[in-house]
């Protein structure tokens, strides 16, 4: 209940931006990072102990594994394409559904796929020759 409910709160932001009551903008600011925090604490400990059996399933399929060894080469190739990204803009207050979007796939998407031949040419031999060496 709780993954829900930290994108509701994401979205009430959302839904607070034609409001005209200052009151209702300040309360809602004032409250929005802690009860984020909450929730998101809240779901790390239902994680840990494994009290929602539907977000552990997610949590624990095997690409995530996969994605997670292939940190280093996504690291560097995400960095690349992230600074490309805003070297390339010419108006940084621009913003369009179009844009953002192709900002999320470049950056998730396009990381990972050219991320892939890098950590199979050259972060996996390295690691399989490292521990060969020192094993």
């Amino acid at each position: 209940m709780t993954v829900p409910g930290m994108f509701l709160w994401i979205m009430g932001g959302f839904l607070l931006k034609n409001c005209e009551s200052k009151f209702l903008v300040t309360l809602f600011t004032t409250l929005e990072r802690p009860v984020f925090s909450v929730l998101v604490s809240t779901a790390m400990i239902g994680f840990f102990y494994r009290l929602d059996r539907i977000w552990w399933r997610i949590l624990s399929w095997r690409a995530w594994q996969i994605l997670g060894r292939m940190s280093l080469s996504v690291l560097l190739i995400h960095w690349t394409y992230n600074l490309s990204l805003l070297a390339v803009k010419t108006n940084l207050a621009r913003t369009s559904f179009f844009e953002i979007g192709g900002h999320s796939l470049v950056s998730i998407f396009m990381t990972y796929v050219t991320s892939f031949p890098l950590y199979v040419f050259v972060e996996l031999p390295t690691q399989k020759f490292l521990q060969t060496v020192f094993m």
